[in-house]
């Protein structure tokens, strides 16, 4: 267990962390390059700006995570859990986040261009804005609520009659 440490800026190259729980950690600013998680958990950690492209997640738990502007290019996750977490304008482009759940999270603006998020499950979530298609989309589950953000991908306006 990691408690209240500062990895600002800290560039970690074929790192694997398995069964390590963060906690309260600052990770503001760091790159991650062909780092494994297996069984990690993250709670009340700062990830704003955090680069971890190709990053692979197993069994991989956040809660309540500032991971604003973070980049996530290629990630290849499984089994990964995220809940009351803000990852506002991060960057999942062509990740593999199959059954990931994102449960009250903020994701406004973030990008999922051409990831796999297949089963996954987003209900509850800030949507405003995000970026995907359709294609990205299918199989996701989300409340109806949370469909008058998504509208804009099927180019449609909603109104209410006068």
């Amino acid at each position: 267990m990691f408690r209240e440490v500062d990895f600002s800026g800290v560039v970690w190259t074929r790192v694997r962390c398995a069964d390590v729980r963060f906690e309260q950690c600052n990770f503001t600013g760091a790159v991650w390059r062909e780092v494994s998680l297996d069984r990690v958990e993250f709670v009340g950690d700062q990830l704003l700006g955090l680069q971890a492209p190709e990053v692979r997640l197993r069994h991989v738990r956040f809660s309540r995570v500032r991971a604003l502007l973070s980049l996530w290019f290629q990630a290849d996750a499984k089994q990964v859990w995220v809940e009351d977490s803000d990852f506002s304008e991060a960057m999942f482009r062509e990740a593999r986040l199959p059954g990931v759940v994102f449960r009250a999270c903020r994701l406004a603006k973030a990008d999922f261009t051409e990831a796999d998020l297949s089963e996954a499950d987003l209900r509850g979530s800030e949507l405003n804005a995000v970026r995907l298609t359709l294609r990205e989309l299918a199989g996701v589950t989300v409340t109806a609520v949370q469909l008058l953000d998504l509208a804009h991908l099927l180019n449609v306006r909603i109104a209410e009659l006068p």
